[in-house]
């Protein structure tokens, strides 16, 4: 069984690279955001919406596609 990637938190560190990520924030909430340039980490809907999420405390790199899987 393969194992996600462990938690990272943000007292730690934050990502080296600008882009996708899962999140976690302190109401207990699991979430994808974008970290950004200017080291926010950023949200958007499918209704235009957007924002930023003011209360990550764990983040770490989105899972790599299952094999065989076509890439757009």
């Amino acid at each position: 069984m393969q194992t996600m990637s462990e938690w990272i938190s943000v007292d730690d560190r934050l990502p080296d690279i600008i882009g996708d990520y899962i999140c976690y924030d302190q109401g207990g909430e699991i979430a994808w955001a974008f970290f950004t340039s200017n080291k926010r980490w950023a949200y958007s809907s499918c209704y235009g919406e957007g924002g930023f999420y003011e209360s990550v405390t764990h983040w770490m790199p989105l899972p790599e596609p299952p094999e065989g899987e076509a890439h757009d």
